[in-house]
């Protein structure tokens, strides 16, 4: 069962390691970090979240319309930069959503 802690640094993951790497296009194919093997503070993932985004902001800000066309490996296939964006992207807005439901279910629990 997930929890807020593992969503929470599943998205950390997502924001300071892969989507980066997606942007950047230094993708290997396979996800090869152990960021969820180690138990984070909350600081320590709140720092790696806002280091992604600036991350991710400054690449996105460097690229060309053409280079979200470019195939990169992901998931073991190769796929466009822009697929990989919009689909990590997708995943930390629905995380996100899952966090806040349940935040919302404790405040009215407690």
């Amino acid at each position: 069962m997930n929890s807020a802690y593992k969503i929470f640094r599943h998205s950390a993951r997502i924001s300071f390691i892969l989507l980066p790497q997606v942007v950047e296009g230094t993708t290997t194919g396979d996800w090869d970090d152990d960021y969820e093997r180690h138990e984070r503070s909350l600081q320590g993932m709140l720092r790696d979240l806002e280091t992604g985004r600036v991350r991710v902001l400054g690449g996105l800000r460097s690229l060309e319309a053409s280079d979200l066309d470019e195939m990169i490996p992901l998931w073991d296939k190769k796929h466009r930069r822009a697929e990989g964006v919009n689909m990590l992207v997708g995943e930390l807005v629905y995380h996100a959503g899952q966090i806040a439901l349940l935040r919302g279910a404790y405040r009215r629990a407690h």
